[in-house]
């Protein structure tokens, strides 16, 4: 084997170590990502509501609504559990660290990881999606439930 055949051979094999290393960085920054946890974690509540309550329940998964009060605007829902025992809309929050909290807060405090961070408050988060999915419907806003499912990949 000449030179020139060998340094070929090792710098297409060079080339390919930083391919997969990039392809590998890349996969990793997106599995990190704030986006992919939270879609992680609605497709797995997701997943868990078809699987457990499909029997007696219609479970409608990420859909986007318009909003009533702002036309221009649309407001997105993770999950709506429609049920004998009532309306319910599901927000899913992705959250693994500390949080430190208040119902009333426009925001919370986020420790993931040790890091500060600040989130939006999901139960006033959710009762936007409430009214307008009551809004919608043209329904009482009474009549629908908000719940927050934490889950933490």
């Amino acid at each position: 084997m000449d030179i020139i055949t060998t340094i070929f051979k090792i710098s297409s094999g060079l080339w390919l170590v930083i391919a997969v290393l990039a392809v590998a960085g890349l996969l990793g920054a997106i599995f990190r990502s704030r986006w992919f946890k939270g879609k992680a974690g609605e497709v797995m509540v997701g997943g868990f509501t078809r699987l457990f309550l499909f029997e007696e329940y219609i479970i409608i998964n990420d859909i986007m609504l318009p909003r009533k009060d702002k036309q221009e605007l649309t407001t997105q829902i993770d999950h709506i559990v429609v049920s004998r025992y009532g309306l319910f809309v599901l927000e899913t929050k992705n959250y693994r660290g500390k949080i430190y909290a208040s119902s009333n807060a426009k925001v919370w405090t986020y420790y993931p990881g040790g890091k500060k961070t600040t989130v939006q408050n999901p139960l006033r988060q959710n009762f936007l999606h409430t009214r307008t999915l009551a809004d919608t419907l043209e329904i009482p806003h009474e009549l629908v439930r908000s719940a927050i499912v934490f889950y933490a990949i």
